[in-house]
């Protein structure tokens, strides 16, 4: 009985050690990163399953000098390939995380700043991130990340670093990234945090854009037709998402950071779903909103405000023409569907934000907004839209069906 338990510990003992050995070679989550070889595991179409862990490691492999903040838009937006990023911003780190909000962008940018602080930071904000039930209790407020307790960030690292190389699912993903390394359409993030977008390239190619764009409209129909249309809690003026922005500000502040904040270049598809929901005044008020937190802070800082650009509007690259049904065969330039820009787009924008002039069509896109010029820009952009609706009275039209629809369907 002894010999055979022995033999039973022996064996399991073996199995957990190639397990481990297997995750951490193969690496599916861009943890480890000491082996990233051609046809090996340098694909990693399960990286975001761990993306925040993933992101952290990237980060203390880097050591970014400029550090990409976000949400998905960002993260397949933004380039740290890019080759207008200032000689003494690089290397550059995407640290963009999707489906999330600024409360994780304090936590990478506390990660960066205790690995080595950045010296630049491209922060997007996004509209939907500020959208609150107006009814919620007006005491209640989200947790904000401060500085991590030393004790708690050991439990955490260890906790994570038993899922990465020990868990069967690790396993399962460790073989799928074996699997996929030759697959031109198996999703990946690159070792500087970058989504090159693989497998929408070959969606685009197989569905064609029609079909990439109607399922975001009804998607973003659902969401906006339905969700809240707020953007303050109660009546208060302020919301969990705003104390996010303001402690990050804050935080940049505090550590000399350089932080460029970015309105992303939404569709316009995206942009009149706001217009049908009934959103577009929000949409301002929002705006308004962020310019006057941006300023408060300075004030209270004796500093000049950080610099907010605009790249929202019915400008001709949110206006590109979007193929009709059937058509497999035209190419959108800028977008993939109507939530997510691609990084041609994001190039022009960095140009504009770094002053960098690597394009010579980025021409007068974007506009850095302040109190000054935000009543005169948001007057603007309401001129935009309206000749934009003139123009295009079918897009309209469906665009309000599709959120009448949803609304009906409730």
């Amino acid at each position: 009985m002894k010999r055979y338990l022995i033999r039973w510990t022996v064996a399991v003992g073996a199995m957990i050690a190639a397990i481990a050995a297997i995750n951490y070679l193969v690496d599916p989550y861009a943890v480890y990163r000491s082996v990233s070889m051609h046809g090996f595991n340098e694909v990693k179409p399960r990286a975001q399953q761990q993306g925040k862990l993933g992101k952290r490691a990237g980060i203390e492999q880097v050591r970014p000098r400029a550090l990409v903040l976000g949400n998905s838009r960002a993260e397949i937006g933004f380039d740290p390939a890019y080759a207008g990023w200032p000689v003494a911003a690089r290397p550059v780190f995407n640290a963009a995380l999707p489906g999330t909000g600024l409360r994780s962008n304090i936590e990478m940018l506390r990660h960066a700043i205790e690995v080595g602080k950045p010296a630049l930071v491209i922060a997007g904000v996004e509209f939907k991130d500020f959208l609150t039930d107006q009814t919620a209790n007006a005491t209640a407020s989200a947790q904000l990340p401060g500085s991590p307790d030393i004790v708690e960030a050991v439990k955490r690292r260890a906790r994570e670093m038993t899922t990465a190389a020990l868990s069967l699912d690790a396993l399962t993903d460790s073989l799928l990234t074996l699997k996929s390394q030759f697959d031109p359409g198996a999703a990946t993030l690159r070792a500087d945090g970058f989504n090159p977008m693989r497998d929408y390239e070959v969606m685009a190619r197989r569905e064609g854009y029609y079909a990439m764009f109607r399922q975001r409209d009804m998607e973003n129909a659902r969401s906006y037709a339905r969700g809240p249309r707020h953007i303050y809690v109660g009546a208060t003026q302020t919301s969990p998402d705003f104390d996010a922005l303001k402690t990050l500000l804050r935080l940049a502040r505090a550590h000399g950071v350089e932080l460029k904040l970015i309105i992303y270049p939404y569709h316009a598809h995206l942009l009149d779903t706001f217009r049908a929901a009934g959103l577009w005044p929000v949409f301002e008020q929002w705006k308004l909103a962020l310019v006057e937190a941006i300023s408060q802070e300075a004030v209270e800082a004796s500093a000049t405000p950080y610099v907010l650009w605009d790249f929202s509007g019915h400008h001709p690259y949110s206006a590109e023409r979007v193929p009709k049904a059937g058509d497999k065969q035209q190419v959108v330039r800028w977008y993939w569907e109507a939530g997510h820009f691609k990084k041609e787009l994001g190039d022009l924008m960095l140009d504009r934000v770094l002053g960098s002039r690597i394009h010579t069509d980025s021409g007068a896109f974007g506009v850095a907004i302040d109190r000054g010029n935000i009543a005169s820009h948001l007057a603007d952009l309401r001129e935009q839209a309206r000749q934009y609706a003139s123009a295009n009275p079918e897009q309209q039209a469906d665009l309000g069906a599709l959120v009448t629809g949803s609304l009906n369907a409730r």
